[in-house]
This record gives structure tokens, C-alpha cells and sequence, in this order.
């Protein structure tokens, strides 16, 4: 299956969303004084509360409370926007939160016998180097 992948990286599986998701981009970055939520997140500082609300067909909800009490409300017609804008409230441009990418890091025991074997092996493996 063919992937399309955006200006910012992101991709996509289908035609339509990519080119979609590329206008969106051009609009946000046409956007007089920049896109709104981060003007917010400028003057109002960080986000308490966060939903997106499915309202209907092509109606993806945003409200944010931040912690100065300002509330910010705003509807887009497709998640994956709701769900960018999201993620820059939150401060979550990232792929992933570094909580995520060090947990996945952490195993401290091998599971099963599979993996013990395998890294019984690797750890023959650089011993026969050394030495």
C-alpha cells in the first residue's frame, strides 16, 4: 500500500486525507498573527483540562482550560486536526512523550524462553569478541 507523506512528516494512507491534511497546512500557516490555540497557549499558559468531542458528521470539537481559567473552544472537520491541535496545547509535538520512548527502553528481564536464549547468544557472542 502506497504511503503519502506531508511536508511535516506525517503520512498518510490515502490520497484524499494527504492532500486534505496538506491544505490544512497551508491555511494554518497563512493564518493572520498564527494559528489561534497557540496564541492562547502563549498568553494563557498551560492547559489544566483537555476533550475533543465528536459533535457529528465532520464536527471534531476542541476545549482547553488553562490554568489561568481561560477557556478555549474550537471545531474542525477532521480528527486528525482536532487531534494536531491537541497535541501543541498539550505541548506534545513530539512523536512520542519521553515517559513512552523510556518505559518501552526499560525491560530489565527477558520475556520467555525465546528471548532468553537470544540474549544468552548475544552475550556469548560479545564474549568470544573480547577475548
Amino acid at each position: 500500500m502506497a504511503t503519502y507523506t506531508a511536508k511535516d512528516g506525517k503520512q498518510f494512507h490515502h490520497a484524499q486525507q494527504h492532500r486534505k491534511y496538506e491544505e490544512w497546512l497551508e491555511q494554518k500557516d497563512r493564518a493572520p498573527g498564527g494559528p489561534s490555540w497557540e496564541d492562547d497557549k502563549r498568553h494563557h499558559g498551560f492547559v489544566t483540562e483537555f476533550k475533543i468531542t465528536r459533535e457529528g458528521n465532520g464536527r471534531h470539537r476542541v476545549d482547553a482550560t488553562f490554568n489561568d481559567g481561560y477557556k478555549h473552544t474550537s471545531v474542525h472537520p477532521q480528527a486528525y486536526i482536532a487531534h494536531d491541535i491537541g497535541k501543541s496545547l498539550l505541548g506534545l509535538e513530539n512523536d512520542k512523550p519521553p515517559a513512552v520512548e523510556t518505559h518501552s527502553k526499560a525491560r530489565v528481564h527477558p520475556i520467555g524462553v525465546k528471548e532468553e536464549t537470544r540474549l544468552r547468544r548475544d552475550a556469548g557472542e560479545e564474549m568470544q569478541e573480547e577475548g
